[in-house]
């Protein structure tokens, strides 16, 4: 008789429970795998049942259940109930000896590992050939040599990038969050995928992880308020792993010039705040190392929302990338993208982070890129080209560009709609999935109107007044509100359980409950008389505040930046010149020239800056300086833009839309390039007046 895998007796197990037809998508669901693997793991017991008394009857539309005499059943029952010899799937045999291998501190014999996994010696040589080159992609090397036995080498850093991808790729993120929180979920050991799940969390003492959890989760205030589950998760990880290889006596190194750089990031103020709080806790010395390393992990974390209240400038050599890529795919998709919005802060926000990975050579893990490869082929293959004509400095990985595919696939399919219910959306894998999932229900759930994207880790400390339906990718806890888990991509079934729940909602509410949230809804997001004439104030201020001079002073490059705080000082726009001219020329050194132009772009944001300035400095010499591509360029006009360090959200809404449009915008580059003081300001003006036409309408 064939033997069956744990998770094919968990199938068979499921239907002795449940005798009725019962829908492969519900199975699928319950037990957190694909349809398609369900439907795979039917043809398997169709086979092993043939020669039962038991019949496995599928139907096409209504769904799958076993047919037989009840004594014929219980037998099954019974048999299955007897303990089993594990068996390993070879994937799952290769992730547990990586495991083994990295976790061991010395050579480990063949015999050990084949005795450990219940496999031949030849079995465990075949299976170390295969994850040789998974290893080298982590800079690691597998020594093997006859009477040595097996070892892995390399630094400690690429040893723990691959243990957190081992965990990332293998174990679910409810998988982890029941791990850190226990009472989110009870894991299932009882099938090989979670006895392997298991065994790859138990590289970390069980105390570590909810040690660092409840440490992060007091300092929720000083971590970035928009990280998506996935990062807050994965900054529990690399936090775990390092104390255990701590623990140990691992050590962990980094670049002293490096080290200094990460020094001047705002992340490493919160990684040094972590590490001190965990040294206090757990009694232990923490070298600094860890503390560059967490705040590269903080600089490389996904994004649950965008950044509110960030300069465009703050991070316009990504913007750039965003607006070339959009440009990019409306050449392949037809579509007119470059007016939306919310896919150009959804792109920025993604990859502001995704470039920091890439350069820092830190992978990510997908956990969504099978099923989008499924559902989005084409445009996957469409992102793929245009992502290798835009980032031309370096290549950008499946994963990566899988996560951009949601981004362009909420934007094509989004459709506005007005309707009465409000539906919490928790959706643990960043920006890109919660924005597809939220795009799918406008489109599919007409009944919904405002959907409001938290994370599982938030939804506990809400307040549910005003909210209808919670609709998550992931199992929650009972809630005061109606609730169903549905997938990413919002599947059929899916679309029918939301409308059954949205309808079962409304049903149960009065008109009139409905028309009071509707004119309240209204009048919290209009714009009242005060914001407008704000919004006015700051236009006319900034409009007639703009002028256009040549630099007179400075032999070179930074002297003229001094020249020019100092001529700006005059006007009472900063206080102190010195310093402001300081500031902008460290972050010159980072390349703020546009790429193939004459325009350079020194900015800042400060307390040293009395009110919002925008001036456009003419240089009687070219100057070369560093451009956003890392390039050089003759420069010879300067567009200098200040605001304060804190400030009102419309002074940093309109700053950024200067930015964009003037730099990013071919025409009005143009003018930018060689205009006349009039002709730019006759461009600044337009600006405005759309962006005031935006705010009010």
């Amino acid at each position: 008789m064939e033997y069956l895998t744990g998770r094919e007796r968990e199938l068979l197990l499921h239907l002795l429970q449940h005798q009725e037809l019962k829908p492969v998508a519900e199975i699928a669901e319950e037990m957190n795998v694909s349809s398609r693997t369900i439907h795979r793991d039917l043809d398997k017991l169709g086979g092993w049942l043939a020669g039962e008394q038991v019949e496995l009857e599928r139907r096409t539309g209504s769904g799958v259940r076993l047919k037989g005499a009840e004594e014929d059943l219980e037998e099954i029952r019974l048999r299955l109930q007897r303990p089993a010899v594990i068996e390993y799937t070879p994937d799952e045999r290769r992730t547990l000896l990586i495991c083994l291998v990295l976790e061991s501190d010395g050579p480990v014999k063949l015999t050990a590992l084949g005795a450990e996994l219940k496999v031949t010696i030849a079995t465990i040589s075949q299976d170390l050939d295969k994850l040789k080159d998974w290893l080298e992609l982590f800079s690691l090397t597998l020594v093997r040599r006859r009477g040595y036995g097996v070892e892995v080498q390399g630094s400690e850093a690429a040893k723990r990038r691959a243990m957190s991808s081992l965990i990332a790729e293998n174990v679910e993120e409810k998988e982890l969050l029941s791990s850190i929180r226990h009472h989110i979920y009870e894991r299932n050991v009882q099938t090989e995928q979670g006895r392997v799940a298991e065994r790859l969390l138990g590289m970390v003492g069980e105390n570590h992880w909810s040690t660092v959890e409840q440490v992060l989760s007091n300092m929720q205030d000083q971590l970035p308020q928009n990280f998506a589950d996935s990062a807050y998760i994965g900054l529990i990880v690399h936090l775990t792993l390092a104390i255990e290889r701590i623990s140990v006596g691992e050590s962990i190194d980094i670049n002293a010039d490096y080290m200094e750089n990460l020094r001047e990031t705002k992340e490493f103020a919160i990684a040094e705040a972590i590490i001190q709080k965990l040294e206090r806790v757990l009694k232990l010395s923490i070298p600094e190392a860890e503390i560059g390393y967490i705040t590269m992990h903080l600089r490389g974390a996904k994004l649950r929302t965008p950044v509110e209240n960030q300069l465009e400038v703050d991070h316009l050599p990504v913007a750039i990338k965003a607006k070339a890529l959009i440009q990019e795919m409306e050449k392949r998709t037809g579509e007119s993208l470059r007016k939306n919005r919310s896919l150009y802060e959804g792109l920025v926000a993604h990859l502001e982070p995704a470039l920091y990975r890439l350069s820092e050579n830190m992978r990510i893990h997908n956990p969504l890129m099978e099923s989008i490869k499924e559902n989005y082929a084409d445009l996957f293959a469409k992102l793929r080209q245009a992502a290798d004509i835009v980032f031309t400095e370096s290549y950008l990985p499946d994963a990566e560009v899988g996560f951009l595919v949601l981004h362009f696939g909420t934007a094509m399919e989004r459709e506005e709609a007005v309707a009465p219910l409000h539906a919490l959306v928790v959706c643990s894998s960043g920006i890109g999935s919660s924005k597809l999932l939220e795009s799918r229900l406008r489109k599919e759930v007409p009944v919904l109107g405002d959907l409001e994207n938290v994370s599982l880790l938030d939804l506990e400390e809400m307040n549910m007044a005003g909210y209808d339906l919670i609709i998550s990718t992931i199992p929650l806890e009972p809630q005061s509100l109606p609730h169903l888990v549905v997938h990413p991509f919002l599947n059929e079934d899916d679309t029918r359980a939301v409308l059954q729940a949205a309808d079962s909602v409304y049903r149960q509410q009065s008109r009139a409950a409905v028309a009071v949230k509707q004119k309240e809804a209204y009048e919290t997001s209009s714009l009242n008389l005060y914001e407008i004439q704000f919004c006015v104030d700051l236009s006319v201020q900034m409009y007639h505040g703009f002028y256009m001079r040549e630099v007179a002073g400075g032999k070179n490059a930074e002297q003229a930046v001094h020249w020019i705080m100092n001529e700006i000082k005059k006007e009472n726009i900063v206080q102190h010149a010195g310093s402001i001219a300081e500031e902008i020329w460290e972050k010159q050194a980072k390349g703020f020239a546009i790429p193939e132009t004459n325009v350079a772009l020194f900015h800042t944001r400060s307390s040293q800056v009395n009110e919002p300035s925008l001036t456009l400095w003419q240089l009687e010499t070219p100057r070369e300086l560093t451009a956003m591509d890392g390039r050089s360029t003759m420069v010879d006009r300067i567009l200098v833009m200040l605001a304060p360090e804190q400030g009102r959200k419309e002074v940093f809404e309109l700053m950024s839309t200067i930015s964009e449009e003037m730099l990013m915008n071919p025409d009005r580059l143009h003018v930018l390039r060689s205009g006349t003081e009039d002709d730019i300001q006759k461009h600044i003006d337009d600006v405005f007046r759309e962006w005031l036409k935006r705010k009010i309408n």
